[in-house]
């Protein structure tokens, strides 16, 4: 009779387990999902990728070249390498749009035309998309580099982009 009744505390204690993460999965609650939903984050390879010149300092570029790469941008992605860039370039130059949706990491974002850098949107917060980025005039390329390395590289006003790296 003992025996049974172990077993049978032991198979509430079970479906006890088993139920309570059901009920936080129902409401909803502070579960942590790795990737936004719906989000297929390309492997670095699918990407063309050069070099973006500071007056002191050499990055690693990855352009954004095709329209779904351009969309997707850096979200979804948990980091950008240090010392890397994404670049977006535009023939003819445009007003582009930017924002934050799906990001896990700020951003600082150059406004460039003819390799100057005419603004720059600094410390952009991943915000989910809820506040959105344009330049005041237009631009020929768009860089997002790690939030603050814009001021810690100096605040420099030129580069140089390589683009002669093909996909790795």
């Amino acid at each position: 009779m003992h025996g049974h009744m172990i077993a049978q505390s032991k198979s509430i204690i079970l479906l006890f387990l088993l139920f309570i993460p059901c009920v936080f999965l129902s409401m909803g609650c502070a579960l942590k999902i790795e990737k936004p939903q719906g989000i297929i984050v390309p492997d670095w390879k699918e990407y063309r990728h050069g070099t973006v010149r500071f007056p002191s300092h050499e990055y690693h570029a990855i352009f954004a070249d095709t329209p779904a790469q351009q969309s997707l941008g850096l979200s979804g992605r948990r980091e950008l390498p240090k010392s890397w860039a994404m670049i977006f370039t535009f023939d003819p130059p445009t007003r582009p749009v930017f924002w934050m949706k799906d990001m896990y990491f700020p951003l600082d974002i150059l406004w460039v035309r003819d390799g100057v850098i005419h603004s720059v949107s600094e410390n952009v917060p991943a915000d989910n998309g809820r506040k959105k980025y344009q330049p005041e005039f237009e631009v020929d390329t768009v860089i997002e580099i790690e939030a603050g390395a814009w001021r810690k590289l100096g605040k420099p006003r030129t580069l140089i982009i390589d683009e002669s790296r093909s996909a790795r």
